[in-house]
């Protein structure tokens, strides 16, 4: 299992709690960029390969090259994860209990 499949819960700005995981709110950050098809993910996979298309799509190169495809959707797992970790600006918590102690104290 990625870190990317654990489970967090978010407020939402409804002042609901939902669980969800750090994948599905990682892919509000991954970095997009143009390329020939239009825009798409800067790092995408090519079979067992890491790839990005590079500054405004034009420059594509391979980033890492790996025995599986396993390994390589590991590999870009660990860059979304990190791209999540330098562009998060949402609050997520651990457990269901943090989070509502956190709008506990919003509310007051």
């Amino acid at each position: 299992m990625h870190k990317l499949d654990t489970t967090i819960f978010i407020l939402t700005d409804r002042g609901e709690i939902r669980e969800t995981t750090l994948r599905d709110v990682a892919d509000l950050f991954v970095e997009t960029t143009t390329a020939p098809i239009g825009v798409a993910e800067k790092y995408h996979l090519r079979g067992n390969e890491v790839w990005t298309w590079g500054h405004c799509g034009n420059f594509p190169r391979v980033v890492s090259v790996h025995k599986t495809e396993e390994e390589a959707q590991e590999a870009l797992d660990d860059i979304r994860y990190q791209q999540y970790l330098d562009c998060n600006d949402l609050c997520d918590y651990a457990t269901r209990e943090e989070a509502e102690e956190a709008l506990n104290r919003m509310l007051e």
